[in-house]
């Protein structure tokens, strides 16, 4: 292994690390968020709304937090690319973000390498 592809792969590990705290990745996921009302204890509806879930932009399920991703909907795995590129397109437009559940994150991947 070259010293070059370790470091690659060090500072691609830095940037997945930082777009898991993106300000684009929240707003899809808030915008993806299954909303409900929180009771109080006797029974009345509180001013608080509760995050239930997820919904997958695709099967239109929901699922926990645990269970989706944030998909990017122009890949961002491509050989070739550069730093600049790499930048622009994971940091990109919260519109460009789709909240998929792990399934259908799989299925869309693999239709994306036909």
């Amino acid at each position: 292994m070259s010293k070059e592809y370790r470091w690659q792969g060090l500072v691609i590990a830095g940037i997945r690390k930082i777009w898991l705290q993106s300000p684009m990745r929240r707003i899809a996921l808030s915008e993806a968020a299954v909303r409900g009302v929180k009771l109080k204890k006797d029974g009345t509806p509180a001013k608080i709304k509760t995050i239930e879930g997820y919904r997958c932009a695709v099967c239109k399920k929901t699922f926990t937090k645990k269970e989706v991703t944030v998909h990017h909907i122009v890949d961002v795995r491509r050989r070739g690319w550069d730093w600049n590129w790499l930048a622009e397109k994971m940091f990109c437009d919260s519109d460009e973000l789709q909240v998929l559940c792990k399934e259908c994150h799989k299925k869309v991947h693999k239709e994306m390498k036909c």
